[in-house]
């Protein structure tokens, strides 16, 4: 969240493609570790995704990210989780066809996957693929103040500062 003291009012500053977000009141964001895919802000190893379409009845107006929120509500997921593709509006009636993309790691697009066409009527989804790039075998990452950082750059940073 950003306060704009002109207008005493906040908002919420989303990252740019390939940052993820460490302090959401700030809008800091920081570039996305290289074995990792980051979506809106958010960091994912081992990402997949699913994309999928849905006719959904909308108000005549809405916008995409209203659309996402009640994307995001009939599927189950959280809304960082959904890129609407596309929307179309039917002619006859207040029905979109919705075309998105999921994202997520690969436990959680395989439940969704599993659960969702039986539950859901209407929605469709592809096979379930992965999401940009992939842990290499052995490679740890670790969390630490906030920070995503490589399990060998964290203790070269500790030894550099007990030093």
């Amino acid at each position: 969240m950003v306060r704009h003291a002109s207008r005493d009012t906040w908002s919420c500053e989303r990252c740019v493609t390939g940052t993820y977000n460490v302090e959401p009141l700030t809008g800091k964001c920081l570039v996305c570790p290289s074995s990792a895919a980051c979506v809106n802000g958010i960091v994912l190893f081992e990402a997949s995704s699913v994309r999928g379409t849905i006719e959904m009845e909308l108000d005549d107006g809405m916008r995409d990210e209203t659309a996402r929120h009640a994307l995001a509500a009939r599927i189950g997921v959280e809304v960082w989780q959904i890129m609407v593709l596309t929307a179309q509006v039917e002619q006859q009636r207040r029905t979109r066809r919705i075309e998105f993309t999921i994202v997520a790691e690969m436990a959680q697009i395989s439940e969704l996957a599993a659960r969702i066409p039986s539950e859901i009527e209407g929605v469709e989804l592809d096979k379930p693929e992965r999401f940009g790039p992939q842990i290499a075998k052995g490679e740890v990452w670790e969390v630490i103040e906030g920070q995503t950082l490589h399990a060998g750059s964290k203790l070269m940073f500790l030894s550099f500062c007990v030093c």
